[in-house]
């Protein structure tokens, strides 16, 4: 801090100014006073110095104070005696007013220093304080890795107190940074554990997305497969459905046609049957008009003769045409009924096939209804995992989603 270059003038105080006014202090002690500390001076950053300087300080406002004191003391009599006092009062105390005023200035100077240098260092060891403060913090902050912290505990760790810079707030500073070591090494721990559990996390996350992959994949190809199945299945029916359909228009062109030849031989047959019915009506006629003839003419000669020849025509027409008929008949009636016995046996085939398939899929319904009831009345065993659970979950979907399929599959069979 400047030194004061207040410098006061000495002056001699007029005896006969003081001779009827005891002050208790004469203007030789005054004036003596002022002379020994003329000179003096305040050292910057010297405590003995500034001491002193307060102790001279102080004199002279004592003396100040007292006379003054002492002046209002001796002004109640009169006015006039008080203004006389009055002035001779700042007469007498006129030379110390300066060095007052020079050594307060000097105390003010080297206070103001002092405060300022106090104030810089508490700055100093405040700014010291945050910094530790925020060393201890860093490895607090959110979302930081653990390498992270780990740099920000070595550091906090190597972080240097010293009572030299932080004085009288050590204690307290090595109380921040052992709090703050041991609330990083915490964080720290915790960020390890976190960072663990994350990596663990994520791997199950892989090994449930790769077997949700694979799931996916083997029901896709499962669906595929069945698809392809119910296709192929679909395509043997349509085959069985046309071979069926052909069997059964087969039969059918096969009765039209046995029906058609039958009624086609029935026809043919009554023709005949018609023609040589007329025949033998015409022979009969005309047997009856030559009898006739032959009784009118030789009624009774030739009775006998014709006789005969009405017993041959007879015979004839009863067994010669007669067994023509029947064996035609015969014939017709044979080639009926072998296409009959085929039509049947067709018939039969297709009905046994429908009646073996019915109990088949009565008996593959009932497989499927039991396992798909086995699988509902099965209970869940109780999991430790959310991860197992589903993987049950998904399992028993797979099952039941095949059984669906199975007896769907089932009730399509023809």
């Amino acid at each position: 801090m400047p030194q004061s270059n207040v410098t006061a003038e000495i002056i001699e105080l007029p005896k006969k100014e003081f001779a009827t006014i005891d002050f208790e202090i004469t203007p030789e002690a005054v004036t003596n006073l002022v002379k020994k500390y003329n000179d003096l001076d305040l050292i910057p950053g010297d405590k003995e110095s500034y001491d002193e300087v307060y102790r001279v300080y102080r004199k002279f406002v004592t003396v100040r104070t007292s006379t003054d004191k002492r002046r209002k003391s001796l002004g109640t009599d009169a006015r006039e005696f008080v203004s006389r006092v009055n002035s001779t009062a700042k007469l007498l105390l006129a030379p110390l007013e300066p060095y007052e005023k020079k050594f307060r200035g000097m105390l003010d100077a080297e206070d103001n220093r002092g405060k300022a240098i106090e104030a810089d260092r508490i700055n100093k060891i405040d700014s010291l304080i945050l910094d530790l403060e925020a060393a201890a913090s860093f490895g607090l902050q959110y979302n930081r890795t653990a390498d992270e912290i780990a740099i920000d505990l070595g550091c906090l760790e190597t972080f240097e107190i010293s009572s030299v810079d932080f004085e009288e707030r050590t204690e307290e500073a090595e109380r921040i940074k052992q709090d703050g070591i041991t609330n990083t090494q915490r964080a720290l721990k915790n960020r390890i554990d976190h960072e663990e559990t994350q990596a663990e996390q994520a791997r199950l996350r892989v090994e449930q997305e790769v077997e949700a992959e694979k799931l996916k994949t083997e029901r896709a190809e499962f669906e595929a497969a069945r698809v392809a199945e119910r296709e192929k299945q679909k395509e043997i029916q349509e085959l069985l459905d046309a071979d069926n359909k052909i069997k059964e228009d087969e039969m059918f062109r096969l009765q039209a046609q046995l029906g058609a030849e039958r009624r086609e031989r029935d026809r043919e047959a009554k023709k005949i049957a018609d023609e040589q019915q007329a025949a033998i009506d015409a022979d009969r006629k005309a047997l009856e008009n030559q009898q006739a003839e032959i009784r009118e003419r030789e009624e009774a000669a030739n009775l006998k003769e014709y006789s005969d020849m009405w017993d041959e025509a007879e015979r004839h027409n009863r067994v010669v045409i007669n067994d023509s008929a029947l064996a035609m008949d015969s014939a017709y009636n044979k080639t009926m009924a072998e296409n009959e016995a085929i039509l049947i046996k067709s018939l039969g085939a297709l009905k046994a096939r429908k009646k073996m398939v019915a109990a088949d899929k009565k008996i593959l319904i009932s497989i499927a209804n039991a396992y798909d009831k086995y699988i509902s009345n099965t209970g869940f065993p109780e999991f430790k995992t959310k991860e197992a659970q589903e993987m049950a979950l998904v399992l028993i979907g797979i099952l039941k989603g095949t059984i669906h399929s199975f007896e769907e599959s089932a009730r399509e069979l023809i």
